[in-house]
């Protein structure tokens, strides 16, 4: 692997995992919905993604200006 592909794996393992899951499956799931069942979707999966301790944990992050740590929770 090289250097570039090294980083990118290891910024998006140490990212927020279970966000990342959410949207893998809107991306899926879209792909065989109509677009307003595609819309309703993202919304039930964007209350989810909020309710999550990583986005607790990323809007601390932000606003005490230091790097998030994500767990998958």
């Amino acid at each position: 692997m090289d250097e570039t592909t090294r980083a990118l794996a290891k910024r998006l393992a140490n990212g927020p995992t279970r966000t990342y899951r959410l949207i893998k499956e809107l991306m899926y799931k879209s792909l065989d919905i109509d677009l307003q069942a595609s819309l309703r979707l993202e919304g039930q999966l964007q209350e989810a993604a909020y309710a999550t301790a990583d986005h607790r944990e990323a809007v601390d992050a932000f606003l005490h200006k230091r790097a998030a740590k994500f767990t998958g929770k």
